[in-house]
């Protein structure tokens, strides 16, 4: 199947998880789960196609409270919106948060000053770091208790880039609605495509700032997703909590019987 971008003005990773295989022969309802980036920054237009032609119902913001506060959602007529931080604090590359965003720049500088950071493992550890932290764990544990009672609508998940937090998200609901594994990392990776003429700017504002091809090599990696990632979550699924339903089980409060419940909420 060939994953679609929801056509937006200002939004560049909103997608629609329509059509994704699922357990038993079946596939996701069109208008029931949307993954994003951050929603600040919608247009009215964009406001306005979540709501009548996408049916939204619920948000769910992932990014931390500060991020929540210095770029808030805009409220929307009929929307319930749920505050729901994956992290406890600032973790470098993946809040965005100004000071994080800072550290980060810092970080790397001196790094390749001092002879090369590694973007890529740099991520994938924080990746597997969502999965180990007992906070982000019960975290989105407690995104399943929300989606377990949405009979009707969509519910938009998202945090600032929605690639990180919301990616890992999005890959824990279609692990527990039987998707295979490589169709979730093929959604997983479109986010690439999505926000490439962003990055596209990024990278060039960061060469201006520091006059350094390596930096900007670096950070792109930071900007964007790639295999490894995703990887680390499976691997510490499979490794450290028993597989996939023990994990779901376990550590998302997810057993057959609201497996089962996801399907019928959320697949045909």
């Amino acid at each position: 199947m060939e994953i679609q971008r929801i056509q937006l003005q200002q939004l560049a990773n909103t997608r629609d998880l329509a059509g994704m295989p699922a357990k038993g022969q079946r596939a996701i309802r069109a208008g029931r789960l949307l993954r994003s980036g951050e929603l600040w920054g919608a247009s009215p237009e964009d406001v306005r196609r979540l709501q009548t032609e996408h049916n939204l119902r619920v948000v769910v913001d992932f990014r931390t409270l500060k991020e929540q506060q210095e770029r808030p959602d805009p409220a929307i007529s009929g929307v319930r919106y749920i505050s729901l931080p994956i992290l406890s604090n600032e973790a470098m590359g993946v809040t965005h948060e100004k000071k994080a965003d800072q550290d980060v720049m810092k970080m790397l500088m001196g790094s390749l000053e001092e002879g090369g950071f590694d973007s890529e493992a740099y991520m994938a550890g924080l990746y597997r770091k969502m999965l180990e932290s007992d906070f982000s764990r019960n975290q989105y544990g407690e995104f399943f208790k929300i989606l377990l009672q949405c009979e009707d609508g969509a519910v938009l998940w998202h945090c600032t880039a929605g690639k990180d937090r919301a990616g890992v998200g999005a890959a824990l609901v279609l692990e527990a609605l039987g998707t295979p594994r490589e169709q979730i990392m093929q959604d997983f990776l479109m986010t690439n495509a999505f926000t490439e003429n962003t990055r596209a700017q990024q990278m060039a504002r960061i060469r201006e700032r520091t006059g350094s091809e390596a930096a900007a090599k670096q950070l792109e990696i930071l900007f964007s997703v790639h295999p490894s990632y995703l990887e680390a979550v499976w691997k510490a699924i499979d490794t450290e909590f028993g597989g996939s339903a023990a994990f779901l089980q376990q550590e998302m409060g997810v057993g057959e019987p609201e497996r089962q419940r996801l399907l019928q909420l959320y697949t045909e």
